[in-house]
């Protein structure tokens, strides 16, 4: 049994980079693990509504995927850069001690968009192999 890991800095960044395959994933019968790092919280500019809304979806897409589990940083949406990094690798580290993944895709180095880069920086920092050799 393989276990994948995708980091979603954003929740839909799981479906636009990889969808298909997580879906051959799935097939081929891997364990798969979402790991989302960033929520829409600020009630002044998404609503309530909206903010339940999408708790609803992304409460879909885990069943539609069948995610083995679902971890949720929960940091303001385009606020990534202003959560302590140190703090973020070690939510990183924590997610990667529970799962132990064999396969992991998250966004690339060069991504322009800044929650996508410092994600990726802080996982790197967090995904050490002589912190976690799986």
């Amino acid at each position: 049994m393989i276990k994948v890991l995708v980091i979603a800095p954003h929740p839909d960044d799981e479906t636009l980079g990889c969808g298909g395959t997580l879906l051959k994933h799935k097939a081929r019968g891997d364990k798969l693990f979402w790991l989302i790092v960033t929520q829409a919280s600020d009630v002044n500019k998404w609503g309530k509504e909206r903010i339940k809304k999408r708790a609803l979806e992304l409460e879909q897409v885990a069943k539609a995927y069948e995610f083995e589990d679902v971890i949720k940083f929960n940091i303001e949406t385009t606020k990534v850069s202003e959560y302590p990094f140190s703090e973020l690798v070690e939510k990183f580290d924590y997610a990667l001690a529970k799962i132990k993944p064999d396969i992991v895709y998250i966004h690339n180095h060069s991504d322009v968009h800044t929650d996508h880069r410092i994600s990726f920086e802080a996982f790197i920092s967090a995904s050490k192999t002589f912190k976690h050799p799986y």
